[in-house]
């Protein structure tokens, strides 16, 4: 007899599982699983073990066939063919009596068998589930849905998504049963097909995440393909495009490997296809392109526009749930007179999640970028402008105040900001009202345990995660369907990787999730236990620890005393030893070294402590993160929730003074001691490690200022102030040095000379020429007074620079000479005295005596060479090219410009001396004929100029005027316009990949 097909054989209605598996109404006794291993529960609890094999199996063939009325005779010889017909059905006698008794049958009303004396039938009007008719029943819905919308496409992609997640594994766990090849044939059939639509479901899956540029989840789908499929290479080839554009290069190339070992051990195959190679080779090479959507879109359920520019944080983990307020909050945000949305709800409900969630699913709607603000260690409401303008890349410097500057770059741009953990600074709530009202493209999301109160303000509750509901019996059925379980079931995955919810350990972990009341951060926190303690032991220990803060302080809100409940009994889980560390380190602004926890965190009789192991084992816990940085010392980092459980009980253990003042003096010693490190060849990547440290320095900084030690203050400040410079944190930095020198009665006149030089470099980086002059002129007469020759010098140097930037020629040579023979006196190189070198050449050009210029160049070049200052030498080179270029010496001028090129991408820098290398090599490339790449760097040196702040002077743009009209007029009109915006949207990164192409290569295909 020929099989009925799958579909044929599940008989389930839509509307009977949307209320079964979502909706929740309908409660159910059986609960039967058979994609994977088999499982069954009854009134929630696991069913006995079945006498013998073929009892299980006899249920699982009748519920899966249940639209047939089988006849005995057939049934026992499926099950028993080596048998005689007496015998067989004899035994299908016993086993449908043992069947019957596990059921329950005998005592129910409505029973899941119907027996007669020839027939055997599963009872479809019963109460039951199974999960392959959910499964099939999810494709089902996937296909019938049209994806008009955006929002229709993320439904349909939902729906793959449950199917996925109800597939265990293969159908009854590839259980076979030896001689009984009619179950065989059977039950093959069934599991391909079943194994087929879920390797599809996957791949379907995959594409859709990749279009959407979703790495993390690409790298989940990809991997749940070769779960199913090991030598499926369009899986590895995902995994290896999400490994390589999430930055895991290494990683990438390791997959392609195992690609080819897997395809080898199990096909024979020694090769993998040339298209999978070719993507190997790109990305060892560095060549492999930015995503391209439309080759992605004949793949992915759906369609999608291309989104927009933005700094949007890839998470770490997947989201779990919450599809129903993503597509209710990303309506409401592309809503015409919706303006500013703020995501509000208790404190570890997962706001920022949320809001990275819908910005990613709504970036096709901001044509001009989303970007994200993260505001979680920012105490001061002034720099809420200065982060902004961080994410933004816009420069401090520039005519107006940064907000003016802000509203300037934003008013005509269609974007969203996401400013995360907004509590943090209420009083700023007016910036974010200046912005919305000056830019009327602009959008606005916050995350705030409180809304802003702002007029047009949305509101938009973040609720906990949905627990099972409390209607009616918990059955398992309920269980999996809460949000709140799906995400400990996940986290207790990651933490040990066998863990399975099944139908015994369900009502634990309900419980579990009902007592944390679905706050996301206490679930993840106690499934992080999971790898010790199964989940009624977990039970009973939160059960035994949570009472004590149900009666806590009035004037502590109800989220605070839940969320504690949480954390408390996690904290309290640790050793004496992990207790005191966790706590100390909440003095952390901003994440810490093995090397700085142990300096701040320990007391002197702790020899025999390892900090770097109970740090590793706070992180086990969830209760720190790992951070990866640039260098190779390891940091870690905590969350800002959990960091306010600490300081409170540092606070209470009567210690938070004690460990802030250690944090406060061990990082003025740091900050002094690495100061030096910011002149030199090692510059670079001591600017990275101060920019890692910036939030412990600030928050350092503002202890020591707050306690009334203005000396240690001024210390701190001048030993930061090279790095406030360099890295564009002018108005901070500048804010610092004016505090304390209202304090200037109390500081030594050493330190108060540096403190006004210092305050003097950041002025003259903001452009306030005049105001420097007069600080670098007290720093000037005090250096006087102290016989200081070298503060002397830099004093003549700043001068020297606030008269050039003034465009007094003459008084600037004046002072730079001076500060040239300050510092012979002095005896040794100063950092600040070689960027006067440079301008004393500049002055020289500008002055009309390039002859000259030259010369001094030459002279600063080898001066900064030897002192090992690579940001002068970058200067000087770039100074020296732009002379070799005006004289016709293109090659020289290639090598020179190029040579800077190099030194200001290690640096990281970020000023106008970047455009400048840009345009320089754009003119190259314009003599040499390539005008499409002339025109393309020519517009990115424009963009990023903008972007910092700081437009090139009309020297440099007068001088560069013939170049780029001998470009223009080549690609003619429409095409000089076509790529002047294409090179005006290259990022920074771009800019420099395409600039360090040899212009000379007129070969090279333009594209």
């Amino acid at each position: 007899m020929k099989l009925p097909t799958i579909c044929q054989r599940v008989d389930v209605s839509l509307e009977r599982l949307s209320s079964l598996h979502y909706e929740r109404k309908i409660l159910t006794r059986l609960a039967i699983s058979l994609l994977g291993p088999f499982e069954a529960t009854l009134d929630g609890r696991l069913l006995p073990h079945f006498a013998y094999e073929k009892v299980r199996l006899l249920l699982a063939y009748l519920v899966v066939e249940a639209r047939y009325v089988h006849h005995r005779d057939t049934l026992a010889a499926l099950l028993w063919p080596d048998q005689s017909s007496a015998v067989a059905r004899g035994n299908l006698r016993k086993a449908l009596l043992s069947l019957r008794q596990v059921l329950g049958d005998h005592l129910a009303q409505v029973p899941f068998l119907i027996a007669t004396r020839n027939t055997i039938q599963f009872n479809r009007a019963g109460d039951f589930t199974l999960d392959i008719t959910a499964f099939i029943a999810q494709l089902d819905a996937y296909a019938q849905r049209q994806p008009n919308d955006d929002s229709a496409v993320t439904g349909r992609v939902l729906l793959l998504e449950q199917a996925v997640a109800l597939y265990r594994g293969p159908f009854l766990g590839e259980a076979n049963l030896p001689g009984c090849e009619a179950f065989e044939d059977w039950a093959v059939p069934i599991r391909e097909q079943l194994h087929l639509q879920a390797l599809a479901a996957c791949a379907a899956i995959t594409a859709y995440y990749e279009q959407q540029r979703c790495w993390e989840q690409v790298q989940r789908y990809a991997w749940r393909q070769l779960t199913l499929e090991p030598w499926n290479e369009n899986a590895h080839c995902a995994l290896m495009r999400a490994l390589a554009y999430s930055g895991q290069r290494g990683a990438a190339l390791q997959q392609y490997e195992r690609c080819r070992k897997v395809l080898a051990e199990a096909l024979g195959v020694l090769e993998a296809e040339p298209a999978t190679t070719a993507l190997y080779e790109q990305i060892r090479s560095g060549a492999l392109g930015p995503p391209e959507p439309a080759a992605l879109a004949s793949s992915a359920p759906g369609r999608r526009a291309v989104p927009g520019p933005g700094n949007l944080p890839a998470p770490l983990t997947g989201l779990v749930g919450r599809q129903q307020e993503i597509l209710a909050a990303g309506e409401l945000l592309t809503r015409e007179e919706v303006r500013l949305v703020c995501f509000t709800g208790v404190g570890g409900t997962g706001k920022t999640r949320l809001a990275l969630a819908v910005a990613q699913a709504r970036r096709q709607n901001f044509a001009e970028g989303v970007w994200f603000v993260g505001l979680a260690a920012l105490d001061d409401a002034a720099l809420l402008p200065v982060a902004i303008a961080h994410a933004l890349a816009v420069q401090e410097s520039g005519a107006g105040t940064l907000l003016q500057r802000l509203v300037a770059f934003l008013r005509e741009r269609q974007a969203l900001l996401v400013l995360d953990n907004f509590e943090h600074i209420t009083q700023a709530a007016g910036i974010v009202a200046e912005l919305l009202s000056a830019c009327p493209l602009l959008k606005i999301l916050i995350t705030s345990r409180t809304r802003l109160r702002l007029y047009g303000e949305w509101e938009f509750g973040v609720p906990p995660l949905a627990l099972p509901t409390s209607e009616g019996p918990l059955t398992y059925e309920r269980i999996c369907a809460s949000e709140a379980v799906q995400l400990f079931a996940a986290r207790a995955e990651a933490a040990r990787r066998d863990f399975v919810l099944t139908p015994a350990v369900a009502p634990a972990v309900a419980a579990i999730c009902t007592h944390l009341d679905g706050l996301p951060l206490a679930i993840e926190l106690a499934a992080a236990r999971n790898a010790r303690l199964d989940p009624p032991a977990l039970l009973e220990q939160l059960d035994k620890r949570l009472p004590f803060l149900v009666d806590g302080p009035a004037n502590v809100p109800n989220r605070h005393r839940t969320l504690r409940q949480a954390i408390a009994w996690s904290y309290n889980l640790l050793p004496c030893n992990e207790r005191q560390l966790f706590r100390r380190l909440g003095v952390f602004a901003g994440g810490w070294s093995v090397e700085s926890a142990l300096a701040v965190c320990s007391d002197p009789d702790d020899s025999g402590r390892d900090p770097a192991a109970e740090l590793l084992s706070l992180a086990n816990h969830h209760l720190l993160k790992q951070e990866p940085v640039a260098e190779a010392e390891r940091r870690f980092a905590m969350l800002a929730t959990l960091r306010e459980y600490a300081l409170a009980e540092l606070e209470a253990a009567d210690e938070l003074e004690a460990v802030q003042q250690r944090h406060g003096e061990y990082f003025l010693q740091w900050a002094t001691a690495s100061e030096a490190h910011l002149r030199g060849a090692q510059q670079g990547s001591w600017y990275r490690r101060f920019a890692v440290e910036h939030e412990n320095l600030r928050a350092a900084l503002h202890w020591t200022f707050a306690h009334g030690r203005a000396e240690a203050a001024a210390r701190l400040a001048t030993a930061l102030c090279r790095f406030w410079w360099f890295c564009g944190h002018l108005s901070e930095g500048r804010r610092w040095h004016e505090a304390i020198l209202a304090r200037r009665e109390h500081l030594s006149g050493p330190i108060l000379a540096r403190l006004l030089a210092g305050v003097g470099m950041l002025a003259l980086r903001q452009g306030d020429a005049a105001q420097a002059a007069v600080w670098y002129g007290q720093s000037e007469r005090l250096c006087l007074e102290l016989r200081d020759t070298a503060g002397l010098a830099v004093a003549a140097a700043g001068l020297g620079m606030a008269a050039y930037y003034g465009r007094e020629h003459a008084a600037a040579q004046e002072h730079f000479e001076q500060s040239l023979i300050r510092e012979q006196e002095y005896g040794l190189p100063l950092a600040e005295v070689a960027l006067a070198r440079f301008l004393r050449a500049a002055v020289q050009f500008h002055t009309g005596n390039p002859a000259r210029a030259h010369n001094l160049l030459l002279e600063a070049l080898e001066h900064s060479r030897t002192l090992g200052e690579p940001f002068v030498t970058a200067l000087c080179l770039a100074g020296l090219g732009q002379i070799a270029l005006a004289t016709g010496e293109y090659s020289r001028a290639e090598q020179q410009y190029s040579e800077a090129l190099a030194l200001l991408e290690d640096l990281d820098a970020r000023e106008s001396s970047v455009s400048w290398v840009l345009g320089g090599l754009a003119a190259l490339a314009a003599v040499h004929g390539r005008s499409m790449r002339s025109v393309r760097l020519y517009a990115a040196a424009e963009a990023l100029s903008e972007a910092y702040g700081s437009p090139l002077g009309p020297e440099v743009q007068h001088f560069h005027e013939p170049f780029l009209a001998s470009a223009r007029t080549r690609l003619g009109e429409a095409a000089f316009a076509s790529t002047w915006l294409v090179g005006r949207a290259l990022t920074r990164e771009a800019a420099f990949a395409l600039a360090r192409q040899h212009a000379a290569g007129a070969e090279a295909q333009e594209n």
